[in-house]
C-alpha cells in the first residue's frame, strides 16, 4: 500500500500536511518499509502477546490525542497517554506499551492503571520502577561488584523483568568487597555500587537490560533523534545531572 500526501495528526496533537513516500502497511505487523517520521504505538498483553498497533501518521480512526513522557539519567520515566472517544481497545493494568519512531523504541513502560473511562487516560511507568518495589537480602564475601549485581538481578529477574548481560556491564573494577544486604531495593543497591566505582553511570535500556557505562567527560556518546524539524514534539525540556561527574 503506497501512501502519498496524507493529512495526519502529529505527536502531541499537532497537525500538518506531510508527504509519506513508499510506506507499506500490514495490520498488526511493522511495515517492511516505513517513513522515518512514522510514529508507532504497540500495545502488548503482560505476557508479551501483541494486542494492537497504531501507526500514528496514518491510523487516524483510533486517534490518540496526547502522549507526554520523560527520560531521565536511569532510563525512561513516567508517561501519560490520552485517547479520544474513538478508542475501542481494552487496555488493562500490567499491559505494556512501546512508542517507536520508525524502528527506534523511544519509550517503553507498563500500564499502571486500567484505562479511565472518563478521561480516556492511562499512566505508564518504566520497568526500572520495579527495581524500587522489591527487596534483596544476602551476604557477599570477597566478591566483585559485577558479580554481586549479576547475582541480585538474576535472582529477581522474574519479578522486576530487568535483565543482566555481561556485554552491557562496564564496572571498570575487579576489586572485591564484602557486604551484608538487608531490606534494600535493587535500585538503592545500584546507586550505592555506582558511587563505589570510578566515573560510571547506570540505566535500563529499551530492551530492559541493565547498562553500566563509563562517563566520557569530553565526548557525547548517546544521541536521541527528536525529529524536531517535523514537529513530532510540541514541547521539549532538557536538563542535565552532573552529580556523578
Amino acid at each position: 500500500m503506497i501512501i502519498n500526501d496524507v493529512y495526519f495528526p502529529n505527536f502531541l496533537g499537532m497537525t500538518g500536511l506531510g508527504s509519506i513516500q513508499y510506506t507499506e502497511l500490514k495490520y498488526v505487523e511493522l511495515p517492511l518499509k516505513i517513513d522515518p517520521y512514522s510514529v508507532f504505538i504497540k500495545l502488548y498483553h503482560k505476557d508479551g502477546t501483541l494486542k494492537h498497533i497504531w501507526q500514528y501518521n496514518i491510523d487516524y480512526g483510533n486517534n490518540i490525542e496526547k502522549i507526554d513522557f520523560s527520560i531521565n539519567k536511569n532510563g525512561f520515566g513516567q508517561c501519560v497517554i490520552k485517547f479520544s472517544e474513538k478508542l475501542n481497545i481494552d487496555i488493562k493494568a500490567e499491559d505494556y506499551i512501546e512508542l517507536l519512531f520508525g524502528e527506534k523504541i523511544v519509550y517503553k513502560g507498563f500500564v499502571a492503571n486500567d484505562i479511565d473511562i472518563t478521561t480516556k487516560e492511562i499512566t505508564l511507568l518504566p520497568f526500572l520502577k520495579r527495581l524500587q518495589e522489591w527487596y534483596y537480602y544476602g551476604s557477599f564475601q570477597n566478591n566483585t561488584i559485577n558479580y554481586i549485581i549479576k547475582t541480585i538481578l538474576v535472582s529477581l529477574e522474574q519479578k522486576t523483568q530487568i535483565k543482566y548481560a555481561e556485554k552491557y556491564i562496564d564496572t571498570g573494577s575487579i576489586e572485591t568487597i564484602s557486604i551484608n544486604i538487608e531490606n534494600q531495593t535493587p535500585f538503592e543497591l545500584l546507586e550505592k555500587f555506582i558511587k563505589m566505582l570510578e566515573d560510571r553511570y547506570w540505566y535500563v535500556d529499551e530492551n530492559n537490560y541493565l547498562n553500566i557505562k563509563k562517563i566520557k567527560k569530553n565526548k557525547i556518546d548517546k544521541y536521541m533523534m527528536l525529529h524536531t524539524q517535523n514537529k513530532n514534539y510540541q514541547d521539549i525540556k532538557v536538563s542535565f545531572d552532573y552529580s556523578n561527574i
